[in-house]
């Protein structure tokens, strides 16, 4: 789920200083952009200035004053803190150059990485999530989720958490082992309403693989799937355990995915798998069990997975079985 706007409306602070002057390499590469993430766009600030803070083979992240943002090839979707350069899915940032602590600098509508990567973005669209506009059906959601396990049923990856989904089938891995009884006190605080007691969150955090580990993206589910029922205090207050032990943990990558998440921001992918299961939506759920596969090499099953978690406890917890947004 998403919708984009023009990137002449939304870079408006990003203005065209004539005045500027730097000697470039002469086989630079000029490339445009295609869209820019909801949060990505506000960092990008004329004359901000920043470094490359990590290289991946299909992406790289920039460290700007405003924060992470992930300039990424065009297969790897739509997401709040993601860039979207106009190149082949094929290409290799790594291997064409872009190195970690290459510096960045904003120039009117340029981002010039390095002494050779020029990024157009004057043409790129602006993407931010939908959310649900209609009210949610507990009876549904749990319909939804039925259909969604059953979908996922011989999709779903030996690694991380998505076992904790509960589809027929699902071995349990070592990982979600661990943490099965501090996600069921989780559950329980969900379905409390957060009331009552501290979250327990500690040990979810940082576990499992990945460069985000799987418990920090089945948290981040959590919170977007709250943002989407319009749980919003209730996100915040999940929120406010998260947040010291993920400052604690030293990983720059991974708190920037879950301050989005603390937002209600995600991959468009889970966002459309949340709205399917909510809506019960038997064509969107299909798509959604392809889409997730797409997130890092376990992330979109991990951050369904609290998702899932999350819908479940809250159609459970829901008195009148109903909720107006």
């Amino acid at each position: 789920m998403g919708r984009s706007r023009r990137g002449c409306q939304v870079l408006t602070a990003l203005q065209i200083d004539p005045s500027h002057t730097e000697v470039w390499r002469t086989d630079r590469w000029n490339i445009s952009v295609k869209e820019i993430g909801c949060l990505a766009v506000a960092r990008l600030t004329t004359h901000a200035r920043g470094v490359v803070h990590a290289v991946f083979s299909r992406s790289f992240y920039i460290d700007l004053p405003g924060g992470l943002v992930c300039l990424v090839n065009p297969g790897l979707g739509s997401c709040p803190l993601n860039v979207i350069a106009a190149v082949p899915v094929s290409t290799d940032w790594r291997a064409s150059g872009v190195a970690v602590h290459d510096g960045v600098t904003i120039i009117g509508l340029n981002l010039y990485v390095g002494a050779r990567f020029v990024f157009d973005l004057s043409s790129a669209l602006g993407w931010e999530p939908v959310f649900l506009s209609s009210s949610v059906e507990a009876s549904r959601i749990r319909k939804g989720l039925k259909l969604f396990r059953e979908a996922a049923r011989d999709r779903l990856p030996a690694d991380g958490l998505a076992c904790l989904l509960g589809s027929e089938n699902a071995a349990v891995n070592k990982t979600a082992r661990h943490l099965q009884p501090e996600v069921a006190d989780l559950q329980g605080w969900l379905a409390d309403g957060g009331k009552v007691g501290s979250v327990p969150v500690s040990t979810i955090l940082g576990a499992g693989p990945g460069l985000t580990p799987s418990g920090d993206d089945f948290l981040s589910g959590m919170m977007i799937a709250l943002s989407m029922l319009g749980e919003e205090k209730l996100r915040d207050r999940l929120w406010l355990s998260i947040y010291p032990c993920a400052a604690r943990s030293g990983n720059r990558i991974s708190q920037a995915h879950l301050e989005a998440a603390a937002l209600g921001f995600g991959h468009a992918a889970l966002h459309r798998a949340i709205h399917a299961i909510v809506m019960n939506d038997g064509r969107g759920i299909a798509v959604s069990v392809e889409d997730l596969g797409t997130i890092g090499a376990t992330s979109g099953w991990d951050a369904m997975a609290g998702a899932g978690v999350l819908l479940e406890a809250w159609s459970r917890s829901v008195p009148t079985g109903r909720r107006d947004r």
